[in-house]
């Protein structure tokens, strides 16, 4: 087994999906505090236009110090970075299908749903260096435009362990769909809708039919999707494992239910 996982980790790192998504998304942190000054400059520029015309206008302030709890309980500057992370997981999990290699690999162990564990522990490891390396995009472009404040740290480790444990739990669905269902194609369009944050609308109209239906007065999914969850600046932690931990609970094990019993081409 841990040879296995060894072997899918060297497949993971040396994949350029995986490269390229990583590099994108900590060049992006790496702008982010130099473009939101930016932009609070020209804002300001704009507004004292307005303000010298004789309308009253408040001006936009660029606080000049960051609290790193911030940055560790969200290190992902925005949603559509989701993005890239989903689709390098889906290209991870699907390579060796596509490539004929997961075959040669499953008939040398005792089980084949060992493959499907060692993917899924090699996926904890991705998820969490994209978190890493997007984290110390941000700290370092935070430090070039301004100072970082160090408080409330263990408060945001714990919302940062949480929503890896979210995104653990969406990509196994992802990893149910490419190693369980075989379909990498449906597997991009889940992961492109739940990074982009359309399920937004679903989960809206689900819970308005659930409210009408049952005349409760909560928005369940709307307020605990694992999606929903991980836009959130910090996690309750009982939501946050109780939801991570029912979908792995439920996909993870299915996964290895489906792939144990179909024909690996």
């Amino acid at each position: 087994m841990g040879n296995l996982v060894k072997m899918d980790f060297y497949r993971m790192r040396k994949s350029k999906v995986f490269i390229v998504n990583l590099i994108i998304i900590f060049v992006t942190a790496l702008a982010s505090a130099p473009f939101a000054k930016f932009m609070c400059f020209i804002a300001n520029k704009l507004i004292k236009d307005v303000a010298d015309s004789g309308t009253e206008s408040q001006f936009m302030v660029f606080e000049n110090t960051k609290n790193l709890s911030e940055i560790i309980a969200s290190p992902f500057i925005a949603k559509p970075v989701f993005v890239l992370l989903f689709i390098s997981v889906v290209s991870f999990t699907y390579s060796d299908i596509a490539n004929g290699y997961v075959k040669n690999i499953a008939g040398q162990l005792p089980k084949r749903g060992y493959t499907v564990v060692s993917k899924f522990i090699v996926i904890s490891i991705h998820n969490m260096i994209f978190m890493l390396v997007s984290a110390c995009g941000r700290i370092i472009s935070e430090l070039t435009v301004r100072s970082i404040a160090v408080e409330n740290i263990s408060t945001s480790i714990v919302t940062f362990i949480l929503k890896w444990l979210l995104l653990q739990s969406i990509c196994t669905i992802l990893l149910f769909l490419t190693t369980g269902l075989g379909n990498k194609t449906f597997a991009s369009i889940v992961g492109v809708i739940t990074g982009t944050g359309v399920l937004t609308g679903v989960y809206f109209a689900i819970d308005t039919a659930f409210i009408k239906i049952f005349h409760t007065s909560d928005m369940y999914l709307l307020n605990n999707g694992p999606d929903q969850l991980l836009s959130l600046g910090q996690v309750a932690i009982f939501n946050g494992l109780l939801v991570s931990g029912i979908i792995i609970a439920i996909f993870l094990p299915a996964t290895i239910k489906i792939f144990n019993k179909k024909d690996v081409k």
